[in-house]
């Protein structure tokens, strides 16, 4: 029978001592790291080029403001070159049955919702490259404008479900900025229809027709698109050319429409392609013949000549003599009374 475990006893009697447990590895001290290194920032490499290399925009951005019911749609599906897109963000098939009558060979996407615009611009792109789609026409941004104006303040609401304006317009706007940043990388033409306001007076858009406005002197004067907040100042910066289209009476009562570049002192409608305000036929296939036949020389007017620099008189020689100037007159104060004691 197996006894307990212990130690063992030596001859004599006496326990045998037990090894010693081994002694812990010494730890060598942690090594400072390296401080870091800063980092330089490599500035991009520019070049430098001249006014020559300059190359005329290959497709058109225009914009073109509106009152409703003038004939935008119809102008620009019916006169754009063709095969034409519509991107339609007004009412469904409704708003586009009368231009029907001036094109009757168009395609059209429905775009009510950001994640629906951003698949009709996917799909412009691909057609755009197959070259099945010559113009691509947005109708109109301020139908568009609600919806994204509303998905905007779904997603920013407050823990307690209340809308916060301070963060929707941000996202409204940057959401709208890169809709139209997009279009205009297709490789087609591009048009956008809008509706506008007046900005700086005027009273009610129903109430004046028009560009035959009183405007208010107390704010800048514009007509600008009717979008939400800032950015309805902001996409006029985003386009070349904006027109602004409107009906006029010709001798006989007849009615036609017109395309204004530019309204003195009117912010706004402005065209880079055709300087000066004009009233052009509402065509969008003859603005893009006056813009392409333009003369290289009238895209930039010629700098006013300068005046000859006047003569400039010799000037005196300086006498060697220094000039004598009279000697200042001494200083003379009054006594100072005597001191009582």
């Amino acid at each position: 029978m197996t006894g307990p475990v212990g130690p063992t006893p030596a001859a004599n009697g006496a326990a045998r001592p037990q090894a010693p447990p081994p002694a812990a590895a010494a730890t060598k001290p942690a090594t400072p790291a390296a401080p870091a290194k800063p980092v330089v920032q490599q500035l991009p490499k520019i070049v430098v080029k001249r006014s020559v290399d300059i190359i005329p925009a290959k497709y058109l951005h225009l914009m073109v403001l509106g009152f409703g019911k003038v004939g935008k749609t119809s102008c620009t599906v019916g006169t754009a070159p063709g095969p034409v897109l519509v991107i339609n963000s007004d009412d469904p098939d409704e708003s586009l049955e009368p231009a029907r009558e001036f094109n009757d060979d168009f395609l059209h996407v429905d775009a009510h919702s950001p994640a629906e615009m951003s698949a009709c611009i996917v799909e412009a792109h691909r057609l755009a490259k197959a070259g099945e789609v010559a113009t691509v026409v947005w109708d109109t941004i301020t139908g568009f404008s609600p919806f994204c104006e509303a998905a905007a303040f779904a997603q920013t609401t407050t823990s307690a479900g209340k809308e916060d304006g301070r963060k929707a317009s941000p996202l409204y706007k940057k959401t709208m900025r890169s809709f139209i940043q997009r279009l205009k990388t297709l490789p087609c033409h591009l048009i956008v229809n809008s509706h506008y306001i007046d900005v700086g007076g005027g009273g009610d858009e129903d109430e004046q027709v028009g560009l035959d406005k009183v405007w208010d002197k107390k704010s800048p004067q514009g007509i600008v698109p009717n979008l939400y907040g800032s950015f309805r100042a902001e996409i006029c910066g985003m386009f070349s050319d904006i027109v602004f289209m409107e009906k006029i009476l010709q001798p006989g009562g007849r009615e036609a429409r017109v395309f204004v570049t530019g309204i003195n002192g009117v912010y706004g409608p402005g065209c880079r392609s055709i300087p000066g305000n004009k009233q052009l036929p509402a065509d969008i296939g003859e603005f893009l013949k006056m813009k392409r036949n333009r003369p290289l020389a009238a895209q930039m007017p010629a700098a006013p000549a300068r005046p000859p620099m006047p003569a400039v008189a010799a000037t005196q020689p300086r006498p060697a003599a220094p000039v004598a100037r009279p000697a200042a007159a001494p200083i003379v104060r009054p006594a100072a009374p005597p001191v009582r004691r």
